[in-house]
């Protein structure tokens, strides 16, 4: 019996065809995403356009979409998953309008093209149609940046629930990798162990560029691990041992590695999931919590945290002490602040940041690293996007909030084991939302399909499951079977008819 056993199986989402294509096809959905999940850990840790890594991961999701497109053809979808997908279409549409080219006329009137117009007008050249973004390229390429998500996200809510622990597995392996090859970093500063060996030559950053996102990493896995945990011990088999063994060695790995990452952010969020998951996990399991238990709990919890905050202490504080009145953050919010105004309806175009930044920028930003994002993903989608990234966002978080409170308030067809995987990805999804208003994790191929995951696995655990579509064919001949039904006469019917004739034949005689 394994982890994945434990989980109440929740029906595909596709009902079950004869085709053995579409069964093969079903089959083939996990699979797909793990492998996209396991590509985009290793390959999607660049923060910034254009590199291949991306465009790997990008079109490592392009078979699992049109599996799962092949999938929403041939069958019906979940109850209430149909909103998710107009969602997605949504959010995928808003800058595939920011691409459509305008005539000078329309282009001109927007605002903030002020300063393009003039500088057409400079050089005495008539504006050609134009599109709202002012970097297509750039805006398209955002687009692109959307496709893992979006595939990972779709064909989680497409499987089946006992399917996601092996993506939980994947992503928790994936960090556990990730904090190993940090280590390797830190052993041989310099050497070819990093996959950008270019960035942060000095510090732990496992697939990344930076120590911020490795860091982001190893807290999102960390509550999945405590779950993937807990419920191995609520098992009863043989492995049960090893499992819980393996899953608690996973997690003190993970803190290893929020703690040697030295990110001031990431430190803070993993110690307050190091604290709280525990005893949250143990009691949405309904383990039996004495105060002998509590206590011992927490000591070793103490003494894990006590333990790596030892070891990466000169780390962390060297890290504070560099910190120290160099910190831009505040001056790049006001910047940011003040330049949402100007762009608005329609923003300046998902991916502009950068370019439109160095046109706009103070003179206290000059220095010899550009300024790469507004280190605030709320600011620069709205500077980018405007209602174009503000309308699809909330209606987002209304239908994500409402089916998490509807949910949770009927528990329908939840186990315990589902209960604690579902509320450990809504604390790793907080974490990174929480940490993207002072960075950019999200800005990641990696961490955005672990958000789109552990957002898909919460919406497929409170899904109910499928209605089976039935054909035009089929129903016409039930039809004709229950009209032929009728006809025939019942034998029970007969055989009572015949015996009151016999009697009364013999009552007669």
């Amino acid at each position: 019996m394994t982890v994945a056993a434990t989980l109440q199986p929740g029906g595909p989402m596709v009902a079950p065809r004869r085709d053995p294509l579409l069964q093969i096809g079903e089959a083939l959905l996990p699979v797909g995403a793990c492998i996209l999940l396991a590509g985009a850990i290793i390959w999607g840790g660049a923060t910034a356009q254009g590199y291949f890594t991306d465009v790997m991961v990008q079109l490592i999701s392009l078979p699992l979409l049109a599996l799962t497109m092949c999938l929403l053809v041939a069958g019906q979808p979940l109850p209430g998953m149909r909103i998710y997908l107009a969602l997605c279409a949504l959010m995928a549409a808003a800058p595939l309008i920011q691409m459509i080219p305008l005539p000078p006329s329309v282009w001109q009137g927007l605002p903030g093209r002020a300063f393009a117009a003039e500088t057409y007008q400079a050089i005495g050249v008539d504006p050609p149609w134009l599109a709202i973004s002012l970097y297509p390229a750039a805006t398209f390429r955002s687009l692109c940046a959307l496709l893992p998500a979006f595939a990972i996200f779709i064909s989680t809510l497409m499987m089946r629930r006992d399917a996601v622990v092996a993506m939980v597995m994947t992503i928790v392996i994936g960090a556990v990798i990730s904090v190993t090859l940090g280590f390797s970093q830190l052993a041989s500063p310099g050497s070819s162990f990093k996959m950008f060996p270019q960035f942060s030559v000095n510090d732990a950053i496992g697939f990344f560029t930076g120590k911020n996102n490795f860091a982001a990493l190893c807290y999102a896995a960390l509550p999945l691990s405590i779950a993937l945990t807990v419920m191995a011990f609520r098992q009863r088999s043989e492995l049960r041992a090893g499992l819980v063994a393996a899953g608690l060695v996973a997690v003190i790995v993970l803190l290893f590695g929020v703690m040697m990452s030295r990110s001031r952010a990431g430190i803070g969020i993993g110690l307050v999931m190091m604290v709280v998951c525990p005893m949250l996990s143990l009691w949405l399991a309904r383990v039996p919590l004495t105060r002998k238990t509590v206590v011992l709990l927490n000591t070793l919890i103490f003494i894990v945290l006590g333990a790596a905050m030892l070891l990466a202490f000169d780390r962390i504080l060297t890290r504070i002490d560099a910190s120290v009145g160099d910190e831009l953050r505040a001056s790049i919010y006001r910047a940011t602040l003040g330049l949402i105004p100007q762009f608005l309806p329609w923003g300046s175009g998902f991916g502009t940041f950068v370019p439109l930044f160095g046109v706009f920028e103070g003179d206290e930003f000059i220095r010899p690293t550009y300024i790469n994002h507004a280190h605030n993903d709320v600011l620069e989608n709205l500077l980018e996007g405007g209602v174009l990234f503000a309308v699809p966002a909330l209606l987002t978080f209304c239908a994500f909030v409402g089916r998490m409170l509807k949910a949770w308030r009927q528990k329908r067809g939840m186990s315990t084991d589902e209960r604690v995987l579902l509320v450990m990805s809504l604390v790793s999804m907080l974490g990174l939302l929480v940490h993207s208003q002072i960075e950019y994790p999200l800005r990641t191929e990696t961490l955005m399909t672990v958000f789109a995951c552990c957002a898909g696995i919460c919406v497929r655990l409170t899904v109910p499951d499928y209605v089976p579509r039935v054909s035009a064919s089929e129903t016409s001949g039930r039809r004709r079977r229950r009209s032929k039904k009728r006809e025939v006469p019942d034998r029970g019917e007969a055989d009572k008819a015949a015996i009151a004739q016999g009697r009364a034949a013999a009552a007669d005689v």
